[in-house]
């Protein structure tokens, strides 16, 4: 038997300041490590989804309580506390990451269509933002694309389907979309 256990905690909550420093503070107090950590806040809402390691004694049940015990305010963090999968999928063999970008007007929908086309052709997000203001969709995503799908004929596709949505949907190598939108020193 492991001598540790491995779990994925998801934590959200109306946004202030401190709620990870009061969430790594209770994960150190059950002698846990955070291994990993994707958080945001989306339209005043925290939201993180955390992997961490314990000792093989602390069970999830433990931990979920003692991160919602350990808030400012009680009930104010829900939580929820998963065990790490152990069956882990192997290793893509060096998959190319894509930026894909989608601006229009909102319309139900637009996002599944979207997301439809996309699994359709067993594109993979690996990281997805999108909201809608003043009547706009945005839409920024990174995709992974299986290494048999044509990268110009998915471009292609894309901007017809952005045609069809009267939306500006684009598609770009990660590489490329960070040296045309990263910000650099005026003179460098």
């Amino acid at each position: 038997m492991s001598d540790e256990r491995r779990y994925v905690i998801s934590v959200m909550s109306v946004d202030r300041v401190g709620i990870i420093h009061d969430i790594a503070e209770q994960v150190l107090a059950l002698h846990g490590n955070i291994v990993g950590l994707s958080q945001t806040v989306m339209r005043g809402y925290f939201t993180v989804l955390i992997e961490a390691v314990f000792p093989s004694k602390v069970e999830a049940t433990k931990v979920m309580e003692r991160i919602a015990k350990g808030s400012r305010a009680p009930g104010e963090l829900q939580v929820l506390v998963t065990p790490r999968q152990t069956k882990v999928p192997a290793a893509k063999k060096h998959v190319e990451t894509y930026v894909l970008t989608a601006r229009g007007p909102d319309k139900s929908g637009v996002l599944h269509r979207i997301a439809s086309f996309l699994a359709g052709q067993d594109v993979n997000f690996e990281d997805l933002y999108a909201y809608v203001e003043e009547g706009r969709f945005v839409m920024i995503a990174q995709v992974t694309l299986p290494p048999t799908l044509p990268f110009e004929r998915l471009q292609i596709d894309l901007e017809m389907l952005g045609r069809d949505s009267q939306m500006e949907i684009m598609l770009q190598h990660e590489n490329i979309f960070r040296a045309v939108n990263e910000v650099r020193m005026v003179g460098s």
